[in-house]
């Protein structure tokens, strides 16, 4: 699991997460870039609370985390929209057992995050046990909600040998 604290200083945080120097978001009322640091540690707080809502079948609040507008791409290809998503949660289709988190690398891009890491779940889905060894890239907004997650890819690894 993500650990949300600064690790080491300058512009790491958490783990295995490294950031630019420079501003990433413009604050609505100020119009002043937020440090790219701040904009990482909200990110990287909102995503270690999707893995838990995941975790705990949560719906609610993982809806909460999630754009109305969110394209979520398994590693399979099949792609959900929020509504799908929530659904296949609330229904039991898929069942996250747990995550291994590898480093990982945010980028900001105005209001946009960018982050991209190895991910390791372990997931029942349609009642059979996996373990999904992927990449991933999320696409993380900031809007009147806060910080949402609009996009979500993964992509098996290759296996060594």
């Amino acid at each position: 699991m993500m650990d949300p604290d600064p690790v080491g200083g300058g512009n790491r945080v958490g783990v295995g997460v490294d950031v630019g120097d420079r501003g990433c978001d413009r604050d609505r009322q100020a119009g002043a870039a937020i440090p790219a640091v701040e904009a990482a540690r909200a990110v990287e707080a909102a995503d270690a609370r999707r893995y838990q809502a995941m975790l705990d079948r949560d719906v609610t609040s993982l809806g909460q985390l999630l754009g109305d507008d969110l394209t979520y791409t398994h590693s399979s290809a099949l792609t959900d929209d929020k509504a799908s998503y929530l659904a296949s949660l609330a229904r039991g289709s898929v069942r996250y057992l747990g995550f291994e988190r590898g480093a990982s690398r945010l980028r900001c891009l105005g209001e946009v995050v960018l982050v991209d890491g190895d991910l390791v779940i372990e997931a029942e889905i349609a009642g059979e046990r996996k373990r999904l060894d992927n990449h991933f890239l999320s696409v993380w907004r900031l809007g009147e909600a806060g910080w949402q997650m609009v996009a979500w890819a993964s992509t098996p690894r290759p296996t060594a040998g």
